[in-house]
């Protein structure tokens, strides 16, 4: 066992979908590390269900996908907007 207590069923379900969102979104687990401020490891642990989520991870996780949401809008609406040259 890696952290200090076993993750409930529901816990391991809410894991599996940090990491599909993540990968959905095209992020690395090395980048969302750096992003989030946790350590490479944490995040694989939990995100495979070994260690459950605190609060301040789903927290700060969920910040970044909405920040990397915000961007990828962004540049849609700008890339929508360019004209192409004849």
């Amino acid at each position: 066992m890696h952290g200090s207590r076993t993750p409930t069923e529901e816990e391991k379900k809410t894991s599996a979908e940090y990491r599909k969102k993540r990968k959905q979104n095209k992020i690395g687990l090395d980048l969302m590390a750096k992003m989030t401020g946790y350590d490479y490891h944490y995040l694989s642990h939990v995100e495979s269900g070994y260690d459950p989520a605190s609060l301040s991870f789903v927290e700060e996780y969920d910040r970044v996908i909405d920040y990397i949401n915000a961007g990828c809008q962004k540049n849609k609406r700008k890339r929508k907007n360019i004209k192409k040259s004849s």
